[in-house]
């Protein structure tokens, strides 16, 4: 059943999700620079949590991110761990990776949707983090489940883009990285295989879903597709930053 927004609900945040390889953060940089240039103030996870520093450099900025947004995100945080709980995460480390990684962003877009004076663009944000705990759960937990948390931290203000490519293309991209690592490239090549096309599945239904549940207005839908086609992220950064203009320009109107 689809969720009706409030009336000239502003859009505090652009979300990305795809899988590993489809190019968020490049999109994400590119379309933080369009912003940028018209004028926008911009404030994106990379930075908020030093995506681009040494491994203890970004625990600390993910610990102190969490941490100062105790207090109001203390419920929501409580609601998440019961969620991921209650998914079968298969070992401690994957539980513990998924819990900073889900409560982090939760602070991000609250914060984000707290802030009326810059707009926060997540290279990966709620839907992602959702995907990612389904990456190493062993059961399966309704969709719906997961829906009072994404709404309270924030995604009835936010503008929800999926980033695609093609399955091969980001593999590639994947193996291209210095680190080429990601959780999806675990075992044998026939497992590596298979957990790609189970993981661009879970994806396809993320967003599917979301197009039916995230909060729609009088402007339209706040779920947006995007193909980030091989050496063209201003393309999908353009595209993403005019469907934002359009929803802004509609909603000053209104």
């Amino acid at each position: 059943m689809v969720t009706t927004a409030s009336a000239g609900s502003p859009i505090r945040v652009i979300e990305l999700a795809g899988l590993p390889g489809t190019g968020k953060s490049t999109v994400a940089r590119c379309l933080e620079s369009i912003l940028r240039d018209s004028g926008m103030p911009i404030r994106s996870r990379p930075t908020v949590l030093a995506d681009q520093s040494a491994f203890v450099r970004r625990q600390q900025a993910r610990l102190h991110l969490i941490m100062r947004n105790a207090t109001r995100c203390g419920r929501l945080y409580r609601r998440a761990f019961g969620l991921i709980a209650g998914s079968g995460q298969r070992s401690v480390v994957d539980f513990a990776v998924v819990v900073s990684n889900f409560w982090s962003i939760i602070a991000l877009m609250t914060e984000g949707q707290a802030a009326s004076d810059y707009l926060t663009i997540a290279d990966q944000g709620l839907l992602q983090a959702i995907w990612s705990v389904q990456l190493s759960s062993s059961k399966e937990l309704p969709l719906d489940a997961w829906m009072p948390v994404l709404l309270a931290a924030g995604l009835r203000d936010s503008l929800l883009v999926h980033v695609q490519a093609d399955i091969a293309v980001s593999r590639h991209r994947v193996s291209a990285r210095p680190c080429g690592r990601t959780r999806l490239g675990l075992g044998s090549s026939q497992d590596r295989s298979r957990q790609w096309q189970v993981g661009a599945e879970n994806m396809e239904r993320l967003i599917a879903w979301a197009r039916t549940t995230v909060p729609h207005d009088q402007h339209g839908g706040r779920v947006l597709s995007v193909v980030n086609r091989e050496g063209a992220p201003e393309a999908a950064a353009t595209e993403i930053a005019s469907a934002y203009f359009s929803r802004t320009a509609l909603r000053a109107c209104a």
